[in-house]
């Protein structure tokens, strides 16, 4: 019996020292049923939900299929029509029965006798399974075979581990729990994660992570504050929704939208909306560097927009995309010629900023908002923007007076705008200073059907009588065209 004990303690080790719920009731049970060699073990367990004894474990010596079903299907209720046995055992008290005599099973209750009836057995032992005085569940013991031959010694060493037994039930129970609760929260984290991805899609980066970090409230609030607003649109894109079909006109403004947006979240945009082609994007809220640096970044944003557009122009050319041909019948040879310079061109943009204070926050109703800024400087902003030429960008004397140490402008001329009662100066923007500098080493020319960049501090002393001759050569053939075949 010592060994058998040794063996039951080494058991009841594995079983503290895991919280699969299954592993302890595999364990439990092959080890009460070894020791004490019963012939059915069964564990219920109370189920809170549905106020009922639910089955979880049973084992038992030729035990046939109908059997397992039926115990299967054995809920029993906490309350109401309960059974005798499983009330005195709910109430934290063993019941024993050594031996089921017809006697006995004629003053079983109707619950009672059904449980019987679906297992007959010779003698059961049923404990509570009781935690801090809280039982539970139930641990039934039976004989299918002979009646139950078990002292009250035996009765003493079964209850000595059905406490341990239970509190680790119980562990691995609140254990599983916790993990079905993790994998609920999980999932509904997952399903968040999703929705907030998406709504992401509709909201500028910054917005998005202000709003759900907490930063911003989402309500109908207001501030002034000194913004620097950007304003681009492509030249005659109405034309080309007059004369491309949909499918590619959509493809090349996504294209387009796409590559402009990747740009302005590397500086740090704040893309308000995108209007057909024209996009609009502002620096100074909800993040802002300071407004000198929110300025330089938003400039520094625009030319490499404007040298972006060239890759973009070469790969819908490579496409087959152009601007549509007008009507061609009736046209003379000369405005057909036109015609065919002006299709061959490539799609170009135009860029306006303006730096000034504008009122920034959450304007529309309870239950629609939109972020955005308003305000007479958003409109000069607009204005430079529609009086800009093609690939050029025009700015305010507010944004050159904040970025000339850094970019170089030339001075265009005066804009009067309506609700600004002064006259605005504008700024063409050429390029960053440095950049010019370089350039001045550089001869860099690019149109359609020829490309030449050349960088004179880089040709090696052996290469520039290659140099000078391929020049030669093409401006020889370029002449001899430009001459005609002689008559």
């Amino acid at each position: 019996m010592d060994q058998e004990l040794a063996y039951l303690n080494q058991v009841m080790q594995t079983v503290n020292s895991t919280l699969d719920l299954d592993t302890v009731m595999n364990s439990v049970t092959e080890a009460l049923r070894t020791i004490f060699s019963f012939d059915q073990i069964g564990i219920f367990l109370v189920d809170e939900e549905k106020q009922e004894l639910r089955p979880m474990k049973y084992y038992g010596k030729g035990i046939s299929e109908e059997i397992l079903n039926k115990f299967k299907e054995l809920h029993l209720p906490l309350k109401g029509n309960l059974s005798s046995v499983v009330n005195v055992v709910m109430k934290n008290r063993h019941f024993y029965i050594a031996s089921v005599t017809p006697e006995l099973v004629d003053n079983f209750t109707p619950m009672d006798r059904e449980i019987y009836e679906r297992n007959p057995v010779k003698g059961y032992l049923l404990y509570p399974l009781h935690v801090q005085s809280r039982t539970i569940g139930i641990i039934v013991f039976a004989h299918t075979q002979q009646e139950f031959a078990l002292s009250s010694k035996g009765i003493e060493q079964v209850q000595r581990y059905i406490t341990q037994i239970a509190a680790s039930i119980q562990n691995a129970q609140l254990f599983e729990e916790s993990q079905k609760a993790r994998q609920e929260v999980d999932k509904k984290n997952e399903l968040l994660q999703s929705l907030s991805n998406k709504l992401a899609k509709y909201l500028s980066p910054q917005v998005y992570k202000a709003i759900f970090l907490g930063q911003q409230e989402v309500n109908l609030w207001s501030e002034r504050k000194k913004m620097t607003i950007f304003f681009s649109d492509i030249i005659d894109f109405t034309e080309l929704t007059d004369g491309m079909e949909s499918e590619t006109l959509t493809n090349l403004l996504n294209d387009y939208l796409n590559e402009m947006s990747q740009i302005a979240l590397r500086y740090g945009g704040t893309i308000d909306k995108f209007i057909g082609d024209a996009i609009m994007i502002f620096f100074g809220d909800p993040e802002t560097k300071g407004e000198k640096e929110d300025a330089l970044r938003c400039v520094m944003m625009a030319l490499e927009m404007r040298n972006h557009l060239k890759h973009l122009q070469k790969k819908w050319k490579d496409q087959g995309i152009q601007r549509p041909i007008r009507v061609w019948k009736g046209m003379s040879h000369r405005e057909r010629l036109e015609e065919k310079e002006r299709v061959s061109k490539p799609l170009q943009i135009r860029i306006g900023i303006n730096t000034g204070f504008c009122t920034v926050g959450n304007f529309g109703s309870e239950d629609r908002l939109d972020y955005t800024l308003i305000g007479g400087q958003v409109n000069l902003a607009s204005r430079l923007e529609s009086n800009a030429e093609h690939d050029q960008i025009l700015i305010s004397h507010e944004t050159y007076a904040l970025v000339k140490d850094t970019v170089a402008c030339s001075k265009k001329g005066i804009l009067k705008v309506k609700g600004i009662a002064y006259p605005v100066q504008t700024y063409q923007v050429l390029d960053l200073q440095e950049n010019l500098k370089k350039e001045s080493d550089e001869i860099k020319h690019e149109g359609q059907g020829y490309s030449i960049s050349i960088n004179l501090n880089e040709i090696q002393e052996p290469d520039k009588k290659l140099v000078l001759e391929s020049l030669q050569q093409a401006i020889a053939q370029l002449e001899s065209k430009n001459k005609g075949p002689e008559k």
